[in-house]
């Protein structure tokens, strides 16, 4: 009996609010995090720092690293990687650029970086990548 009400203790919501923290960010805050994201998308190949987002969305550091990441469930430079790889996956099925324009195209000046990290994450070159899903 003990078990059975133990269990719907913590299905309940007085359990919830108990235990897990209610997080609440204000409305201007969570639009700079959207508005930083679509920054990063639209900016890719940039070289950026989390000093100049901040600055340029008026916002603290650590505050737009903390709702970055309980927004996107990921942090600023996991997210700018992942979209990297995606576009670079996207570049090479979708163009016929050559793999050093892909590799500029998504931030990296070195080609051989690029393949490294490229391989690391697909296993797989990004030559290999281009002749299994070429369109």
């Amino acid at each position: 009996m003990k078990i059975a009400e133990l269990l719907l203790y913590l299905n309940s919501d007085e359990a919830h609010e108990a235990i897990l923290p209610k997080t609440y960010f204000p409305t201007r805050y969570i639009k700079k995090i959207y508005a930083i994201h679509g920054y990063l998308l639209n900016h890719i190949g940039e070289k950026l720092t989390l000093q100049q987002l901040a600055g340029q969305y008026d916002i603290g550091q650590t505050t737009m690293q903390k709702l970055f990441k309980a927004t996107y469930y990921q942090s600023i430079h996991s997210f700018l990687m992942s979209a990297r790889l995606e576009y670079a996956c996207t570049l090479l099925k979708d163009s016929q650029a050559s793999i050093t324009f892909i590799a500029n195209e998504v931030g990296y000046m070195n080609t051989s970086k690029f393949s490294a990290f490229f391989k690391k994450e697909k296993q797989m070159t990004p030559k290999m990548y281009r002749q299994l899903y070429k369109n």
